[in-house]
Order: C-alpha cells, then sequence, then structure tokens
C-alpha cells in the first residue's frame, strides 16, 4: 500500500492509505482499519519475507508465556489460601453447632465427681451391686412392655371407637331405608339371594352391594354389546341398495328395531321358503355344476398331454436316438399337499351334490371358491404354487425313456442329461426340443403341428453332424418345417435337410448386407468355378499350360489334362 497525506489524494490513488488507517484495495471501495496502530510492526507486511516480524511476535510469545507462568503460580497460592479459609470456616459452623450444656466442663467434671463417690460408698457398704443392677433392667424391661401394651389398647380404642361410628351411621341410614318399606315380591327376591340377615352378619352389607353392583354392569355390558350389534345390523342392512326403498321410512337407531323385528319375521315366516328353494336351485345349477366343470377340464387337459405325448412317442418310434434304440417319453403326477388338498375339497363338495344338508354343501363350495379366488387372484396368479394348483402341466414331471428298438426293453431312463456324454446331452437335448416343440404346435383333435415353421440359430454350430442329422430326422418325422440358421462350415448338413438356401452377404466398405436365394445346384457350379479360377491361377503361377478344362468339371481334372510349357 502506498502511504498518502489526505482523503483526497487517497481517492486518486489505488492501493493506498492514510495515517489514520484508512485503506482503498480498488477504486471507489474503502475500508477503515484503525484497530491497530500504523506504527506496529507486528501487523506490516513489507516485501517477500516475514522474519522480522515473527521476531516479534515470538518475543511477545515469550512474554505472553512468563507473564503465564507468574499468573499460575499467583493462581496456585490464591486456591491454597482459600482451602485455608474454608477449613477454618467449617470448623467455626461446627462450633456454632454445640450447645452451652455441651460444654460446660465445669457442671460434667462435677457429675462425674458426684456419681464415683456415689459409686464408692455402694461398694464400701457392702450391697450386691450387681443384684442391684439385675433389678434395674428388669424393672425397665417390665416398663417398656407395659407402655407397649398401652399403645396397643389405644390403637384397639380407636378402631372400636370407629366401627361404633360407622355402626351408629350405618343405623341411621337403615332405619330411614325401613321407614320407607318394601314390598313382598322384592323381600322375596331379596331373601333368595342374600338371606336372613342376622346382626352376626349384618356386616356383610358391603359384600353383597358388590356383588350386586358386579352383576348390574355385566348386565349393562351386555346391553351395550347388543345394542351396538344391533345397529352394526340394522345400518349393513339399511346401507344395501335393495333394501333402501323398504328401510327409508323407518326410524333410525333403536327406534326402528320395531320394523325391522317385523320385516325380519315376515322373512322367516314367508320369504325364507322361497329363498331357500332358489338357493336350492342356484346350488345346484350354478356352483356344483361349475365345479363339476371345473373338475372335468382338469382332468381332461391331463388326459390331453398324455395323448399328445403318446402321439409324439409314435414318432419317436419311427426315428433313432442311438444305434437300435428310441426315446419314449413318460409323465407322473408329483403329489404337492395343496393341491391334493384341493382335489379332496372338491370331491367332497361333489359327494354332496344329492344331500340334503345345504347348509354343509355350501361351506364346502365355499372352501373351494376360497382357494380358486386366492389362486386366480392378479397378486398371486402367477406364482408356482398357484399354476400348480390350476394348471396341470405344473403338477406334472416329465422323462425319458431309451428303449431297445427290436425288444422294447428299456436301456435308461433320463430325467435329465447329468452324467451323460457331450455327444448324449447334444441328442437327448435335441430330441427333447423337438417333441417339446411339436407338443406346442400341436392343436387339439390334432394328431400333429399345424403352423410348423420353426427357426434354429446356430443349434448345431458345435454338434456333430452324426448327431445333427439324427436330430434332424427327429424334427421331419415330427412334421416340423425346420428353417436353419447356419454357419457356412455347416453348408452339407443344410444340403440333406433344406430345399433352398438363403446366403447373407455383408460388404465391409459400404457395411450393408443383403440376401441372395440361390439352389444347390446354383451353388454346385460356383464351387465348381472356384475351384477351376483356384486350378488356373496356381498353373499360371507354376507355369503351367492347362488343356481342356473349360470343357470340364474341376473337380475332374486328372494328370493328363496339365501339360507342361516344355513338351
Amino acid at each position: 500500500l502506498q502511504c498518502v497525506s489526505g482523503t483526497d489524494e487517497l481517492d486518486a490513488t489505488p492501493f493506498s492509505m492514510t495515517k489514520e488507517g484508512l485503506v482503498q484495495l480498488e477504486r471507489g471501495r474503502f475500508e477503515k482499519k484503525d484497530q491497530k496502530r500504523v506504527d506496529d510492526r507486528r501487523s506490516w507486511s513489507l516485501g517477500f519475507s516475514n522474519k522480522s516480524r515473527l521476531l516479534l511476535l515470538n518475543a511477545d510469545k515469550k512474554e505472553a508465556e512468563i507473564s503465564l507462568s507468574k499468573l499460575k503460580a499467583t493462581l496456585t497460592e490464591a486456591r491454597e489460601s482459600l482451602n485455608k479459609i474454608a477449613e477454618q470456616a467449617k470448623l467455626w459452623e461446627r462450633l456454632n453447632d454445640y450447645t452451652w450444656e455441651q460444654v460446660n466442663a465445669p457442671y460434667w467434671q462435677k457429675r462425674l465427681d458426684e456419681v464415683q463417690a456415689d459409686l464408692i460408698k455402694l461398694e464400701e457398704s457392702g450391697g450386691n451391686l450387681e443384684l442391684a443392677m439385675n433389678r434395674w433392667e428388669a424393672a425397665k424391661t417390665t416398663l417398656q412392655e407395659i407402655v407397649k401394651n398401652k399403645e396397643k389398647l389405644l390403637i384397639k380404642k380407636g378402631f372400636l371407637e370407629k366401627d361404633e361410628d360407622i355402626a351408629c351411621q350405618q343405623l341411621e341410614k337403615y332405619q330411614q331405608l325401613a321407614a320407607s318399606g318394601m314390598t313382598d315380591e322384592v323381600r322375596t327376591r331379596l331373601k333368595q339371594r342374600v338371606g336372613e340377615v342376622t346382626l352376626e352378619n349384618a356386616q356383610r352389607q358391603v359384600e353383597f352391594d358388590k356383588a350386586l353392583d358386579n352383576e348390574l354392569e355385566k348386565v349393562r355390558s351386555l346391553r351395550s354389546t347388543a345394542e351396538n350389534t344391533v345397529n352394526g345390523i340394522m345400518g349393513s342392512f339399511r346401507g344395501k341398495e335393495k333394501w333402501q326403498p323398504i328401510t327409508v321410512d323407518w326410524p333410525t337407531g333403536l327406534d326402528g328395531l320395531p320394523e325391522y323385528l317385523d320385516h325380519y319375521a315376515y322373512i322367516e315366516t314367508e320369504g325364507l321358503p322361497d329363498l331357500i328353494d332358489q338357493f336350492k336351485e342356484r346350488l345346484n345349477k350354478h356352483a356344483t355344476q361349475s365345479l363339476a366343470r371345473i373338475k372335468t377340464k382338469l382332468e381332461s387337459e391331463r388326459e390331453d398331454i398324455i395323448e399328445r405325448i403318446d402321439t409324439i412317442n409314435r414318432v419317436l418310434r419311427r426315428t433313432e436316438f442311438k444305434q437300435g434304440s428310441h426315446l419314449k417319453l413318460g409323465s407322473k403326477r408329483e403329489k404337492y399337499p395343496h393341491v391334493q388338498d384341493f382335489e379332496q375339497k372338491i370331491r367332497s363338495a361333489l359327494s354332496q351334490a344329492t344331500s340334503d344338508d345345504h347348509e354343509r354343501r355350501f361351506n364346502l363350495l365355499a372352501e373351494v371358491v376360497e382357494i380358486l379366488e386366492k389362486a386366480s387372484a392378479p397378486g398371486t396368479s402367477s406364482n408356482m404354487e398357484s399354476l400348480r394348483l390350476l394348471d396341470p402341466r405344473y403338477q406334472m414331471s416329465f422323462y425319458a425313456e431309451e428303449v431297445d428298438s427290436q425288444t422294447l426293453d428299456i436301456r435308461d431312463v433320463l430325467e435329465s442329461s447329468s452324467g451323460k456324454s457331450g455327444g448324449e446331452k447334444e441328442s437327448f437335448a435335441g430330441t427333447i426340443v423337438a417333441a417339446s416343440l411339436a407338443y406346442v404346435l400341436t392343436p387339439d383333435g390334432y394328431d400333429k403341428p399345424i403352423y410348423c415353421t420353426v427357426f434354429l440359430d446356430e443349434a448345431f454350430s458345435n454338434t456333430a453332424e452324426a448327431v445333427s442329422r439324427r436330430v434332424l430326422r427327429v424334427f421331419k418325422e415330427l412334421h416340423i418345417h425346420v428353417n436353419l440358421i447356419t454357419p457356412y462350415k455347416n453348408l452339407n448338413l443344410a444340403r440333406e435337410s433344406s430345399r433352398s438356401l438363403l446366403i447373407a452377404e455383408r460388404d465391409p466398405e459400404l457395411h450393408e448386407s443383403h440376401l441372395c436365394e440361390v439352389t444347390w445346384e446354383e451353388i454346385d457350379r460356383r464351387i465348381a468355378e472356384q475351384k477351376q479360377s483356384a486350378l488356373l491361377n496356381e498353373a499360371e503361377s507354376l507355369g503351367v499350360d492347362v488343356v481342356g478344362l473349360t470343357e470340364k468339371k474341376a473337380d475332374s481334372i486328372t494328370d493328363q489334362d496339365v501339360v507342361s510349357n516344355g513338351s
């Protein structure tokens, strides 16, 4: 900062300061820093070194430390003096608690001399001091017992006086009640409940009053519960739209109870028989028949699954799985507890179809409906428990048997591909995929797929050709139209299974792709041309003239067709 003499020069000079401490860091903004003296070098920042400022600050630090040590010593002395004064104050407080009788030393010295003189006289007179002390102790004990007995008698006296006051109050109360008298009916009921009242059991009135109050409280509670129940039933009845035309003019609350009771009596005597007939008809026509249809539907779906598997097995019998064997699919029902319980409830409900116990039939149907509602609810319909309950496919497990084609003996039972070699796994997986597709694509009432076009994307890229041919024969026998998406290396496999060919080509420079449909004859011709062109290029590179290749196929070239330049 540049030091200036006044404010006028301060306004015109950036980064300037007056001796009064007014600073301008940038034009138009001023700060007043007069907390420290201008000549105090401790707040100066000069040049690029702060050594002089550090020397001053370190000197101040040492002076402050010396002052601090002196102050600590002074504080310790002051605390010691304060502790001595506090101890003296405690002594003066204890001294202030003493009375004159406690510190009257001449009096207590005189009393001690008198007692000692009396003791000496008793010992010199020849009296039995120990006997006198025993008598004195016995008299003191007797006095204590008399005092205790007196206290007990006074307490007993107080209780008796209190009982007397209560008895007088009750006597006055009962005299007033007796003056009004009671009817013979009340007297008889009271006698039955309480019995004869005498002076010996008159104090049991409190117990009888408490018992009566408890019974009254129970009756009131039952009444309140009954009123709440009645109001709930009436409110529910009134809240239904189909009953509102009837209840619109009825009083609300308990005032309308007679109307509800009259309507209930009417329903019970006249309307209920008709409702019972309707209930029986609906129970037989709708609920029971619907339940029977559900049961029949589930059973028919299971039978349809078995029939489809039989159809597939007839095809698999004509295809070879291994040399001299074929696969046969089998199924079995799994025993899930909740499915068995559901089927048992259905059988129980249907067994009561001709029973006259309609209430039991309704309860059995209600249990089945509850299970169905839970299984078909949006939140639970997709879990495995619901699927196993309503879909027969999830109630069954499937396996495959390897059967000897000649003797029909079972060679092996395959529930999975674990433990098998690579070729066996591939053959088993391919056959199962074909059978699964045939099962899914075969509609009801047909013995083979109707929509039978499937695409296999590189399904046999890493599979042996023998296994691939065997699996493709299974697809063909199952009447499944196969479209193979396969690399160029599997072209021979495609030739045996496909009638036409689509080649996908990509131009890496233009990043474009296109499809080209060709026939197998065109493929053979192009392969022959490629062989011929390759052979000609190789012959030219070796300096050999080739004769007659234009009229022959490239793959039929012999040694006679190659002639040297020197011959």
